[in-house]
């Protein structure tokens, strides 16, 4: 998988304390979330399913201890505070999502922060994937997280994050 990059107001994909991060994997989990993650390429098994047309879940929260075990799921969130987004794909068993581009895009208010882009081996179902950043990063207001895949908006999930 390769994983780019964008930042703007000063985040970070590899600084976990003060940005945004990304984590993906594929099918069941059972090690835990890194900072930023690596799966390999893998050989593409089953149907190829366009990414756009699998279903996305977002969820927001304050603890993701490991890919695909989301905890303290809200939409509340202190300045002070990390926010974890993240997203569950899923199609037909067997089927494959190919490489797509995969965007989530951070924002407060309509104002746009923060962009992580990677392009991941979708091999498997479900497909998990983790986006984090900080309270501090966004800013106080009344916020959103995007995925898109291939330019296409799979989910967005609003959020707040408040100054106490």
């Amino acid at each position: 998988m390769r994983i780019l990059s964008t930042l703007l107001l000063g985040t970070s994909i590899a600084i976990v304390g003060a940005g945004c991060t990304i984590v993906a994997t594929q099918g069941p989990v059972n090690r835990p979330a890194a900072a930023v993650s690596t799966i390999p390429n893998v050989a593409m098994q089953g149907d190829l399913v366009p990414i756009e047309n699998w279903t996305t879940t977002l969820l927001t929260a304050r603890s993701v201890p490991r890919v695909g075990d989301v905890r303290e799921i809200s939409d509340n969130f202190s300045f002070e505070g990390r926010i974890f987004a993240h997203a569950t794909l899923t199609s037909e068993p067997g089927s494959n999502g190919g490489h797509p581009s995969i965007e989530m895009r951070w924002y407060n208010g309509d104002k746009l922060v923060s962009v992580k882009k990677m392009e991941p081996t979708i091999n498997t179902s479900p497909y998990y994937m983790v986006a984090s950043t900080s309270g501090t990063a966004i800013g106080p207001g009344r916020a959103h997280v995007d995925l898109l895949a291939n330019g296409k908006l799979m989910a967005s999930k609003a959020f707040v994050v408040f100054e106490n």
